[in-house]
């Protein structure tokens, strides 16, 4: 874009005066020296004097600063360049300057708000200050700074961030507001009545109807309660007939019905009632025989198993209910079991101990026996076992060694925790069962006392329940 000679501003092209001093550009002084080309701060510094200038629009020829230029006609300018594409965009754009363009061939009309040249220095206009401030702006940097994309990127998760977890956070809030809600609901209703929630729903029959010509169920409802609902289907209690049968349980509960739920109505209704019934005897029946007679009271029973010595494995050994009186709802039995043992020989001594092995008693070999010896003393020795109240019951052979004396005799005294418990005497080829309950003892005792020989405790063992024998046998 041209400048003035005199004030060095830019002003647009094809203008015969500056906007800014007022000087007329056809009343230039012809001046051996051109002036330099100024477009503004920061895009060309003005050239050193003798320094080659390049040839632009305005300077076909390249000259020495300082030099006249030749081949103008005195008092004439050279013609400006004509405008760059930016300096045309932004002066077309400019509101209010379209008279500052004149059309082809026509010279520009004065622009009175820029006054005469006689009236001196004006402001520049806002057009030129505004092409100023865009050639002053710094050209933008390239956007393709990794560290820069680095930081909008994070920027950029951790706005997406946020907004997941503000969500998440709503979202679990109303999940725990709802249940602490169905939680308080349900605290208030206060416990469900089991009796009540088996039965169906009297007001809801075939698919949550009840029709009339079908049978509702109710059965486990007192016999007025259920007359009551029969009345208001508009059946005659005089049809109804109320039958009692032995049940365990409370009394004067609808047990049984005929016609049963769902079936059409008949002429004739029939309500079974619950009267109450006694324990039965079941003491020594077998687990069979005994679930079947107490079910045939509407009694379904409990089961537990307990180790009974002399009494066959699977019987009846015990009842919660004794036999005669009221029958209640549930019945708990005590099974027999086989339970378990374990060999004397198997359990540690608490003092000195008895030799352990096979030993032949009358011809027959027991492979888990032991020989006690009474000692040299007349009053015999003793040995002891801890069974720790896990056993209940001692049997086994007591007998002499086949490789005794034949005139060898021994007898054998159980003591319980100082309690004399059984005694036995044994003589050569003559043995005796042993036999002694020993039930909630701690510490067992075998005192012996013999002549000629040692006494063999010949497969002996103690029995109880399967627990409580592994439980004695771990302690070993």
């Amino acid at each position: 874009m041209p400048t003035c000679p005199q004030c060095g501003s830019l002003h647009r092209p094809n203008v015969d005066r500056c906007p800014v001093c007022g000087l007329s550009f056809g009343q230039i002084p012809a001046s051996p020296v051109q002036p330099p080309q100024h477009y503004g701060p920061g895009q060309f510094g003005a050239p050193h004097p003798g320094e080659k200038v390049a040839p632009g629009p305005t300077d076909p020829i390249p000259h020495d600063v300082g030099t006249p230029l030749t081949g103008f006609p005195p008092n004439s300018t050279p013609a400006p360049p004509p405008p760059d594409a930016q300096t045309s965009d932004v002066l077309a754009a400019e509101p209010g300057n379209h008279a500052l363009t004149p059309p082809d061939g026509q010279t520009p009309a004065p622009d009175p708000s820029q006054g005469t040249p006689n009236d001196g220095p004006k402001q520049t206009p806002t057009l030129l200050r505004r092409h100023r401030k865009a050639l002053q702006k710094p050209a933008a940097a390239p956007d393709d700074d990794p560290k820069a994309t680095l930081r909008r990127s994070l920027r950029k998760t951790g706005v997406v961030a946020i907004a997941l977890f503000s969500f998440a956070a709503l979202a679990a809030a109303f999940i725990g507001g709802w249940f602490v809600q169905s939680l308080i609901q349900t605290h208030a209703q206060g416990p469900v009545d089991s009796a009540a929630a088996s039965r169906p729903d009297e007001s809801a029959q075939s698919g949550g109807a009840v029709l009339d010509n079908q049978m509702p169920d109710v059965r486990g409802l007192p016999l007025n309660d259920a007359k009551q609902i029969l009345a208001d289907m508009d059946i005659s209690l005089a049809d109804v007939t109320v039958e009692s049968k032995q049940w365990g349980g409370q009394p004067g509960l609808v047990i049984a019905q005929d016609p049963v739920m769902g079936e059409a109505r008949r002429s004739k209704i029939t309500l079974t009632v619950s009267e109450q019934a006694k324990m039965p005897r079941v003491i020594g029946s077998a687990k069979k025989e005994a679930l079947e007679t107490l079910r045939a009271f509407g009694v379904e029973p409990t089961v537990v198993e307990k180790y009974a010595m002399g009494s066959p494995t699977g019987t009846v050994i015990q009842a919660s209910v004794k036999e005669g009186d009221p029958l209640p709802a549930s019945v708990e039995l005590t099974l027999a079991q086989a339970g378990s043992s374990i060999f004397l020989s198997q359990l540690n001594t608490v003092d000195s101990s008895c030799s352990r092995g096979a030993e032949s008693v009358n011809g027959t070999e027991y492979a888990n026996s032991l020989r006690c010896s009474p000692g040299r003393s007349e009053e015999g020795y003793t040995y002891g076992w801890l069974l720790n109240r896990k056993a209940m019951y001692l049997e086994g052979i007591v007998g002499v060694s086949d490789t005794d004396d034949t005139d060898s005799r021994v007898t054998v005294t159980v003591v319980g925790d100082g309690k004399q418990l059984a005694s036995v005497t044994a003589a050569y080829a003559t043995p005796v069962p042993l036999g002694v309950d020993v039930t909630g003892v701690l510490r067992l005792e075998v005192h012996v006392i013999g002549e000629d020989g040692s006494a063999v405790l010949a497969d002996v063992r103690v029995k109880g329940s399967t627990d409580e024998i592994a439980t004695l046998q771990g302690e070993q």
